[in-house]
């Protein structure tokens, strides 16, 4: 027999173990499949995860969620400088206790819902955001790889955020959100009037007043140059113009009397 043949003889017959390898493999997962112990873990995984999703949309857990949210508000709301130690532990326990809490209500929600419908949410992909950063922070500070005093910095910052979970749960604050949401392009375009503006007003206010605001005491609202300029009609625009007001008045009398 020629080798080109003997070898097309050998080519052809090793698919055949691999198929017998897989027919072998496909029938122990059936014959599993088919077990009765299958069965039964399939109907009482189908049975839990009924249960836990009508838990999850019942109004009790939508309760819970907000007290517990109230619970993580007061809890920030009660950090203060100079707190007594006794009051600094407490804290640190209700806050390992409402992210234990907080990751339970996430791992319930995947294990209902599922994960592709879990992450379909936006509101959940932000709550599965700040429960891993809280993790992540705990972890930090346990493994002493981020010092207390520099992660108390952060822990505030870190769970801030848990309080705008009442959005999902209070109808009309979260039609509030979207609508803000979705009126983020006009406010845009309404901030780049306004800058403009700034920066017309500040161009003006170097040609009129540029140079002239010379007191005793030195003042940081000046006209002098361009950045200035604008950080000083930004502060007529934000806050009181009565200082600047007032300066501009010192500086037309000073003008009169010289002219006088």
């Amino acid at each position: 027999m020629p080798a080109g043949e003997s070898e097309s003889v050998n080519t052809e017959s090793a698919p055949a173990g691999d198929m017998e390898g897989e027919t072998c493999c496909t029938r122990l997962a059936n014959r599993i499949s088919k077990s009765k112990f299958s069965r039964y873990s399939r109907r009482w995984n189908r049975l839990c995860r009924r249960k836990c999703r009508a838990a999850v949309k019942s109004n009790v857990f939508y309760w819970l969620v907000i007290f517990l949210v109230f619970l993580n508000t007061l809890t920030i709301a009660s950090e203060h400088h100079k707190q007594p130690d006794w009051l600094t532990e407490v804290q640190d326990i209700a806050n390992k206790v409402l992210l234990a809490l907080f990751t339970v209500e996430m791992l319930t929600k995947m294990y209902s819902l599922g994960l592709q419908a879990y992450f379909v949410s936006l509101f959940n992909r932000f709550d599965s955001f700040v429960v891993c950063g809280g993790i992540l922070e705990t972890i930090l500070v346990e493994t002493k790889i981020m010092s207390p005093p520099r992660a108390s910095r952060y822990k505030a910052k870190a769970r801030l955020p848990v309080i705008f979970k009442i959005t999902r749960y209070w109808n009309s604050l979260s039609n509030l959100v979207a609508s803000l949401l979705n009126s983020v392009r006009s406010i845009a375009s309404l901030l780049l009037l306004l800058f403009l503006f700034i920066i017309i007003f500040s161009l003006l206010g170097m040609q009129l007043f540029g140079g002239k605001f010379n007191f005793d005491v030195t003042r940081r609202s000046t006209f002098d140059n361009f950045p200035q300029s604008l950080l000083t009609v930004f502060q007529v625009h934000s806050q009181s113009q009565a200082r600047m007001s007032g300066g501009g008045l010192e500086t037309a009398n000073h003008k009169a009397q010289h002219s006088n």
